[in-house]
């Protein structure tokens, strides 16, 4: 629980960094806390059912046809509040996954636009590139240059068509 609760601390100050870019290092520590406070609330569910909460037959037998009834339980009594910690334990594990798998898309976010600002500016670069090629071709082309060299070849057409 512990675990779960500093995560979810660091969770928000990471909230509120103010240039509001994605810290990978941090996203991934909370990550690894998530997982920690998951794998001990997983491991508390199993201690409870080692103690005899309940059994896995019972567990099993608890899944029933639509058409049956559910038992009316009192509120103080003692299966009611075995009922609510299981519930609760299943609450919280549910919501650690939550923000686990919230973290994750957060790095792959992360992820997914650093490499779209990498190819981006590989796009510009090749673009500045083409640019370039395309105002020496036409430049090469324009008569009044191509009149100051020797020509090369002996046909006209073949100097035109280049």
């Amino acid at each position: 629980m512990r675990q779960l609760q500093s995560a979810h601390q660091s969770m928000q100050s990471s909230d509120n960094d103010s240039d509001g870019e994605l810290n990978m290092e941090k996203l991934d520590m909370n990550a690894q806390k998530l997982k920690a406070a998951l794998a001990e609330l997983e491991s508390q569910e199993n201690e409870s059912l080692q103690k005899g909460d309940i059994s896995p037959n019972e567990k099993s037998s608890n899944k029933s046809p639509r058409h049956k009834s559910r038992k009316q339980i009192e509120k103080g009594s003692e299966e009611y509040l075995v009922k609510r910690e299981r519930n609760n334990v299943a609450v919280r594990k549910s919501r650690t996954k939550a923000k686990l798998k919230h973290i994750e898309t957060q790095m792959r976010v992360g992820e997914l636009t650093e490499e779209n600002d990498q190819l981006r500016n590989r796009i510009s670069d090749l673009q500045k590139e083409l640019n370039a090629l395309k105002s020496f071709i036409s430049y090469n082309k324009n008569p009044h240059f191509s009149s100051a060299y020797p020509q090369i070849f002996s046909n006209p057409k073949i100097v035109n068509n280049m």
